[in-house]
């Protein structure tokens, strides 16, 4: 029968709106800075992700017609606003998303039935400012995110199998097409060293066609 997504209502606050002032309005200033920059693009990704999912599946107007359902609120910004100057509003959105949001529905399955778009990684690091501090759904949630800070090594993931409680994201990179930085730019303009991560086992034929790339190009050392 294929995914039949149901899309919650939430507040205004926590919405489109807020995602559209990230997208378009903040390179309205008269000198947006090169942080400005970063969120604008982080913007539009999240934005690309949010209108690739609602056009990918079919949607439904009726909860229990659903498989899937999907909570349009893009706490990410909230919580920049917040760690700019710690104005309480931003928070009280965060609640009022959870709040707003029907109960029965969101832990029938511990929500592990509900996807979230680009939620990790943000300025604030205090306690106020983890997720999973206001609703004990939230982990099992489906993240759809371009990367997250806590995801460390591959190599301790894979060895300690701790890949398995990161099934609940899927990665979405982007590139850094958008970003207009001079700083960036003259960084990347003169020679740099160069460092290349590969996740793979330890006999994989990628790594070692690169690992004699490398001694041919470098020498063994």
């Amino acid at each position: 029968q294929g995914v039949r997504l149901y899309v919650h209502p939430v507040p205004t606050c926590a919405g489109e709106e807020l995602l559209q002032n990230f997208v378009t309005d903040r390179l309205r200033r008269e000198t947006p800075t090169a942080w400005d920059n970063v969120l604008t693009q982080t913007a539009r990704h999240i934005q690309a992700m949010h209108t690739a999912l609602l056009l990918a599946v079919e949607r439904v107007s009726r909860p229990e017609d659903a498989t899937m359902f999907y909570i349009p609120a893009f706490f990410k910004f909230l919580l920049e606003e917040y760690a700019v100057g710690y104005v309480p509003k931003h928070l009280e959105c965060v609640v009022s998303v959870w709040n707003s949001l029907d109960q029965h529905i969101l832990t029938r399955n511990a929500g592990y039935d509900h996807i979230l778009v680009g939620t990790y990684g943000t300025m604030c690091d205090t306690f106020e400012c983890d997720l999973s501090n206001y609703h004990p759904s939230y982990e099992h949630m489906l993240h759809i995110v371009a990367g997250d800070p806590g995801y460390g090594h591959p190599d301790d993931l894979y060895r300690s199998r701790s890949i398995l409680t990161w099934m609940q994201r899927i990665f979405v990179p982007y590139g850094m097409t958008h970003l207009s930085c001079p700083d960036l730019e003259d960084a990347l303009a003169g020679d740099r060293d160069v460092a290349v991560t590969l996740v793979c086992s330890d006999n994989s034929r990628v790594r070692r066609f690169l690992k004699e790339a490398v001694e041919k190009m470098f020498g063994s050392e």
